[in-house]
Order: C-alpha cells, then structure tokens, then sequence
C-alpha cells in the first residue's frame, strides 16, 4: 500500500518520497520515516542496508546484527518451513511413485505371485 501510495506521490509531484522526507524532517523523526518509507519500497535493500551499517568500520555492532538476523528469521522462518514442506511433499510423491513402479515390476517378473 505504502508503495504504491509513494510511486503515485513521485508520479504527481515528480519528487522522490525519500528526498521530501530528508527535506521536510529532521532529527530521530526524519530516521523513522526514512526506515518507514525504505522498508516499504524495498524490504530487502533495507535490511541489506542494516546489516551493511552494523557491520561496517573497525568493529562489528553485534547487538544490531543479531538483532537483525534474528527478526529476519522470524519472520521468514514461516516461509521457509512453507517452501521445505513442498520440497518434502514433492520427494514423497515421487518416492510413492517410484515404489508403485518398483512393485509393478517384481508382479510382471512373478505375476503368480509365489
């Protein structure tokens, strides 16, 4: 919804959200409504940001990192087991089949059954 309501904005006033935001705020207020706005634009170049942030000069802010690897993994944890769940159901499937065709072909070599 953000998103699209911002590229109307640039759209209309041909400013980009970002620039009014550094524009018009500034301080603690101005950096809220930036993460705001980045998150909305670009969920993944955002936390790339954070990480590259925390990361960056002579020493690693391991609070911010774990933090930011940690909320990551929450919220992508549901479609991860999502995505593994199909992968599964998939080997299964194929597996089923594969024992089917395995059992066929011990029938047609002994189709009496002894």
């Amino acid at each position: 919804q953000l998103r699209l309501t911002f590229d109307q904005y640039e759209t209309l006033s041909k400013k980009n959200i970002l620039q009014v935001i550094r524009s018009e705020f500034s301080g603690d207020i101005c950096s809220t409504h930036l993460a705001i706005a980045k998150m909305a634009i670009n969920s993944a170049a955002f936390h790339a940001e954070l990480l590259h942030r925390s990361m960056k000069g002579l020493g690693t802010d391991d609070d911010a990192l774990i933090r930011i690897i940690i909320s990551r993994c929450e919220l992508d944890i549901k479609d991860i087991k999502n995505k593994d769940m199909q992968r599964i159901r998939m080997r299964l499937h194929h597996f089923q089949i594969s024992l089917s065709l395995s059992f066929k072909d011990i029938q047609s070599i002994n189709p009496k059954g002894h």
